[in-house]
């Protein structure tokens, strides 16, 4: 790999292993909660499947013209500008720069909203077959119920990581200091698949509410009911909303992140490696945010292992919150470590704490936004145990 050192080419070699697993280990999840619903379930559960099956190709075709006018809109802006110095350096001439950025900011587009196309397909899939697992599992024991609801997030999660840092990895080694721009065609393409989901999703949750009012409807009671029409809009859609919206939204929201991590990581590489628009880069600073969400995909992998519990404690919240936290630690201890070996001068002789500092930074804040939202939601908390209690007494008397 020209332009690394060794470290940093065994570290790229890494990342890509990982993200590598984290698909992998994404697809194993997803696979655990496939075909094991009970027989007097299962029509109801291949109904519920088709659904999201059809929801999901109901705008393909309107989707599909959007992203194809997005590349081309991609494709035109590099042909039509002059390509930065970085570009042409990189790729010999003017024309070779326009054509490979062109090349790279339609196809990355492209890559983008399939990417997360593939993921709410798959996520929606998992939802709706959990949905129907999860009678049968807890008939089992609650461990095992608890195993089957987790899985569906985690799966979508780590898909969602491994292909993000799958591409973009690539990117970087592909366009070096002019991937930049190939990763916000990359996020944008994400980004717009995102919005089309929340927008559609929401809409058809609505017009789902609407219709399940008449519930004196004949032949929508017990198992029946699960075969309507219209309750099978309604589960579709809150799928749809909970799940497919919001893996979308996260796919792009993960690499909006990146490249505003990336960005400044290429100019301290321009400035790190002596003169500034010589075409020298030290990719350590490159590096670094790459390393670091690969970090966090190990961490996220262990931390879901170490969710368990058995019928005795039979507490799903602090079997998870105790896989979050080992997993947080895991990360800090990591993160410090790679923060030592690649984000520091040779020669210098004091360790610079500021990157681990605004890493664990990060970690403490979403750590603390997690236990402000389970104060809010929880049922051992202040706020639920008010409304459980003021629920008690009914509605309000009309004035």
């Amino acid at each position: 790999m020209e332009g690394f050192t060794p470290i940093e080419a065994n570290l790229i070699w890494a990342v890509l292993l990982i993200a590598l697993i984290s698909i992998g280990y994404g697809f194993w999840l997803w696979r655990q909660v496939q075909h094991k619903a009970a027989d007097e379930i299962a029509a109801a559960g291949a109904t519920l499947v088709s659904g999201t099956q059809v929801y999901l190709a109901a705008g393909r075709g309107m989707l599909a013209v959007a992203v194809l006018g997005g590349a081309v809109l991609m494709a035109a802006s590099a042909l039509l500008a002059a390509p930065g110095a970085a570009a042409v350096q990189q790729f010999g001439s003017t024309a070779e720069a326009q054509t490979w950025v062109a090349i790279g900011r339609a196809g990355a587009l492209l890559i983008g909203a399939g990417s997360v196309l593939l993921i709410a397909w798959l996520g929606l899939g998992a939802s709706a077959q959990a949905n129907m697992a999860l009678i049968p599992a807890a008939r089992k024991g609650y461990p095992q119920a608890l195993q089957v609801a987790y899985r569906p997030g985690s799966s979508s999660g780590l898909l969602t990581a491994g292909l993000g840092l799958l591409v973009s990895t690539a990117i970087v080694l592909v366009y070096g200091a002019v991937s930049v721009d190939i990763l916000l065609s990359f996020a944008l393409g994400g980004v717009l698949v995102a919005i089309w989901l929340a927008v559609s999703s929401g809409i058809g949750a609505s017009a789902a509410d609407t219709a399940l009012f008449p519930t004196d409807e004949p032949g929508v009671s017990g198992s029946a009911g699960l075969q309507h029409p219209v309750t099978v809009a309604g589960l579709v859609q809150r799928s749809a909303s909970r799940v497919a919206a919001v893996a979308a939204d996260l796919f792009g929201t993960m690499e909006i992140a990146l490249v505003a991590a990336l960005i400044p990581g290429l100019m301290l590489a321009d400035i790190a490696s002596g003169a500034t628009g010589d075409g020298l880069y030290a990719f350590s600073f490159v590096l670094f945010p790459l390393v670091l969400r690969a970090i966090g995909i190990v961490a996220t992998i262990i931390g879901t292992l170490l969710i368990r519990t058995d019928e005795r404690k039979r507490n799903a919240r602090a079997a998870i919150n105790r896989g979050l936290y080992i997993g947080a630690a895991l990360a800090l201890v990591a993160a410090l470590g790679i923060s030592y070996i690649i984000v520091r001068r040779p020669d210098a002789a004091v360790f610079d704490w500021r990157p681990f500092c605004a890493v664990f930074t990060g970690v403490v804040l979403a750590l603390l936004a997690i236990k402000i939202s389970e104060y809010f939601t929880s049922s051992s908390a202040q706020p639920v145990k008010l409304v459980s209690r003021f629920s008690a007494h009914g509605a309000p008397p009309a004035s």
